[in-house]
């Protein structure tokens, strides 16, 4: 555990530090999230705590945190992004307003992004992928999927379905 004082809050934090930092503005849990033993990103969130952790917090006169993003991959290409959306608007115009599913997979030897749309059945309300490999070389770590006409949120489905799918997950 890391009591954020002032003097430290002047350095850069360690971001492969894995615990808890107790700040004057709350309690926060640094972790770094894998897939497929690929280490993808380090997270420094809030750790949910009472109400009084954060007044015993300011009576040690520590220093607030702030939430911090560290990614150890290569940000997802605008060419991936590009080709991405207009597969979902090809699919939303000639399906019915269908949703729509793209798998992404990640090289950590080439440290490169690869995309695919696997067969699958879609409607307005779901998408079902069909199983498919991931390229050679590649691990499957999430997908990009559309939500045809309705909010770009996680749906009940969406949690479920994401168990299967790697750990990555972007709602259009």
């Amino acid at each position: 555990m890391i009591y954020w004082t002032e003097e430290l809050s002047r350095k850069p934090f360690p971001l492969d530090y894995e615990g808890c930092v107790v700040a004057s503005n709350g309690t926060f849990y640094a972790a770094t999230i894998s897939c497929k033993n690929v280490p993808v990103i380090t997270v420094i969130k809030p750790y949910l705590t009472g109400s009084g952790d954060i007044e015993v917090a300011r009576g040690l006169r520590l220093a607030p945190f702030m939430l911090t993003t560290k990614m150890h991959v290569p940000m997802i290409s605008r060419s991936i992004q590009d080709t991405t959306l207009r597969f979902f608007q090809d699919v939303y115009a000639r399906m019915a307003q269908s949703e729509a599913l793209v798998l992404l997979h990640f090289s950590p030897t080439e440290m490169a992004w690869a995309q695919d749309a696997p067969p699958q059945v879609v409607n307005p309300v779901s998408v079902a992928p069909e199983p498919h490999p991931s390229p050679m070389g590649y691990n499957l770590m999430g997908d990009i999927h559309s939500h045809g006409h309705y909010p770009a949120r996680h749906s009940a489905d969406d949690v479920k379905s994401a168990r299967t799918t790697g750990d990555l997950h972007y709602i259009w």
